[in-house]
């Protein structure tokens, strides 16, 4: 799959306005060129473009470490991606057939602690969790399924 052919599987149609799909090369030339194509369509959908600033990162950190640590040098993969916006909330779904890992599984980065004292790596999952409001995680038999939600409007209990 060449870069060109690697993006925009797109909106389906009028029968499911807000939703969008695309399927992606593990390489990252393509993820900015998606990443574009990400904002447009939560835009377009009407997500607030403070929660669409955060989205995007968020995505664009799970699909950066899915393509750096999740596959052998030169492997070939794919990568999907789905947006579904509703009136209160966006949810991502991330599909990968990178070697499989559970973000969910890693321990909390202590932000608190010193530069010096901290390790390297995990800021990222911070900032993944950090953003989301629901992070879930489920082997597939090729790969990952990364399932996030962001709300728009907290409910009175959050």
């Amino acid at each position: 799959m060449s870069p060109e052919d690697a993006v925009a599987i797109g909106n389906p149609g009028a029968d499911a306005p807000n939703r969008f799909a695309w399927r992606i090369a593990n390489d990252l030339e393509t993820l900015s060129r998606f990443a574009d194509q990400f904002e447009t369509a939560g835009r377009d959908a009407g997500i607030p473009p403070a929660i669409l600033l955060r989205l995007t990162l968020v995505v664009e950190e799970v699909v950066t470490n899915a393509i750096k640590y999740g596959y052998d040098a030169g492997a070939v993969g794919r990568i999907d991606i789905i947006l579904r916006v509703a009136p209160d909330q966006a949810e991502v779904i991330i599909a990968d057939d990178a070697k499989p890992f559970d973000p969910t599984t890693i321990p909390a980065a202590d932000v608190d602690a010193a530069m010096d004292n901290r390790p390297v790596g995990g800021l990222g999952i911070h900032l993944i969790r950090s953003f989301s409001d629901t992070l879930e995680y489920r082997p597939q038999a090729h790969g990952n399924l990364l399932r996030l939600v962001h709300r728009f409007v907290k409910s009175p209990a959050a």
